[in-house]
């Protein structure tokens, strides 16, 4: 937005000092002479303009906020068992995977207590597997083998029987039934003999039973148990990643004694967000779920994202709240905590705005203003060039076909014939357009378009050549440019600004047409021609 302080452009005069200088403008033509008294009156031209046409389109208003990038998970890491640190498998800025191993500690003594662990459960599971194996041969050949003496001393027991029997039969006295008896007692005993034969036989041949192997069972379990507790310990001596991340920091170093519980280094997660503060006249506008895109200084590309979180309290120090604003896709690997960022937040935005570049807004005594070109309502009548001749012994160029003054020069010497330039007259081919100020509010701006309202969609708009403007000049459109359908604008403390555009070459034609000891001509627009005369005299035209 140019700001211009106005004052009545037809009360200006310009004055060519020097003789025999041309005076070349957009749109403008001068002549000068040395020598000559003549004067000439100002008069208003026309004026070479670039101009836009307002367009409708989608203007977002966004809030601009500066943070930091931080991780979004930073876990500490701490020693699990005390010793020495035997080894170290990380450095700081190290990318890690989850589950890699970090560190070891070694404690002789749970060692020791470790390996001894392991020979109990190896010596109980060897017991029960002995009792769990299927019998062997010797063992079966020794079962059958006593089987079988048992069955055989019982026969022999038995005809023992028999034959004391018969002969007590046989009358042979007392002592007869004596015999009987004791050969009854050894059947008795043979009998029982081979009973215990044969289970001892079923017994080698038999799988062991649940009962008789419960004890040994319960032993192997009681050493697994007594082995998982200091194996637990000794786990603690190796530190492993709990996830994938990046070592922020790291406090130990190989042959350190530790202790467990004492943090040794710390893990950030991969995930990246970007934490800004913002002010409590702004805090109203940001809330969770609105757009925004994330800038980082070095970075070639931006990143979109979300406001995830907005804190709901100030902070005690700098009254400000914490915005918590994610990227939506995976973090990048440029990406790292701790480096500044600047992030866009899109709180709100108009579909159907009226948009025109930010150079058309002028500042016209604190009255932001465009100027719009209009249809001329008449149409010109002055040529779009013009041919003089220099007379002899005349220094002044003679004016062409409707100039805005005469003036005469003496010189000496001859002068050669002179010729104008052709341009682009604001007055050729069709006449001239006017300009009208009208007042418009800017809101939403990016330094190139500019939001607007109090404007017609589809106006003329001047972008440059609006310097020296006026209500109700007339100029000639050059060229026409192309507005931008969208644009998203940077708000502070919630007050949309629009900002100001540097002048344009094209805003620094001089509208006014004047002569200094000659005659000025309205011509066709840039035009220039050069003259000379023999002894002295001097004279130019454009």
């Amino acid at each position: 937005m140019t700001t211009l302080n106005k004052t009545p452009r037809r009360a200006t005069k310009i004055v060519a000092l020097a003789a025999g200088v041309a005076l070349v403008g957009t749109g403008t033509a001068y002549a000068a002479g040395k020598g000559g008294k003549g004067t000439s009156k100002a008069r208003t031209g026309v004026t070479a303009v670039e101009v836009a046409r307002a367009t409708v389109g989608t203007a977002a208003s966004a809030l601009s906020l500066s943070g930091s990038v931080v991780p979004t998970t930073s876990l500490p890491l701490a020693a699990g068992a005390s010793g020495r640190v035997s080894v170290l498998d990380v450095s700081v800025g190290q990318r890690v995977n989850a589950g890699q191993a970090l560190m070891s500690v070694a404690d002789p003594v749970l060692q020791a207590q470790l390996a001894a662990a392991q020979a109990a459960v190896g010596t109980a599971q060897a017991k029960l597997s002995a009792a769990e194996a299927p019998p062997s041969g010797a063992s079966l050949a020794v079962a059958n083998d006593g089987l079988a003496k048992a069955q055989a001393v019982l026969s022999a027991a038995e005809v023992a029987y028999q034959q004391a029997v018969a002969g007590a039969q046989g009358g042979r006295g007392t002592g007869s039934q004596a015999q009987v008896n004791s050969a009854a007692e050894a059947v008795a005993v043979a009998q029982a003999g081979l009973t215990l034969a044969e289970a001892q036989s079923a017994q080698a041949e038999a799988p062991p039973s649940s009962a008789s192997l419960a004890p040994l069972v319960a032993a192997v379990t009681q050493a697994q148990a007594a082995q998982a507790v200091i194996g637990a310990e000794v786990a603690q001596e190796s530190l492993t990643a709990p996830s994938s991340g990046t070592v922020s920091s790291l406090s130990v170093a190989v042959g350190q004694t530790v202790t467990a519980g004492t943090t040794v280094m710390t893990l950030d997660g991969l995930g990246m967000t970007v934490q800004a503060p913002v002010s409590q006249a702004s805090v109203s506008l940001v809330r969770a779920g609105q757009t925004a895109t994330l800038s980082v200084l070095g970075a070639s590309n931006n990143l979109a994202a979300t406001v995830t979180a907005v804190s709901t309290s100030a902070s005690a120090s700098s009254l400000t709240f914490e915005v918590t604003l994610t990227p939506v896709a995976a973090t990048p690997p440029w990406l790292h905590p701790g480096e500044s960022a600047t992030a866009s937040v899109v709180t709100s935005s108009t579909p159907s705005a009226t948009l025109v570049p930010a150079s058309a807004i002028v500042s016209i005594n604190g009255h932001p203003q465009v100027f719009v070109v209009r249809p001329a309502t008449k149409p010109a009548t002055a040529s779009g060039s013009s041919t003089t001749a220099s007379p002899k012994g005349s220094g002044v160029a003679a004016p062409a076909k409707k100039s805005a003054g005469k003036g005469k020069g003496k010189g000496k010497g001859k002068g050669k014939k002179n010729k104008t330039g052709k341009g682009i007259g604001a007055t050729a081919k069709g006449g001239a357009g006017t300009v009208s100020l009208v007042d418009v509010t800017p809101s939403v701006s990016d330094g190139t378009t500019t939001e607007v309202s109090g404007l017609s969609p589809g106006a003329l708009v001047v972008v440059a050549g609006q310097t020296y403007l006026a209500q109700g000049d007339r100029v000639k459109v050059t060229s026409t440019l192309t507005v931008a359908n969208s644009v998203t604008g940077s708000s502070v403390g919630g007050i949309l600004t629009a900002p100001t555009a540097a002048p344009t070459a094209a805003s620094s034609a001089a509208p006014t047409k004047v002569g200094a000891g000659g005659g000025a001509a309205s011509g066709a627009g840039a035009g220039t021609a050069s003259g000379s005369t023999r002894k002295g005299g001097a004279g130019a035209a454009g």
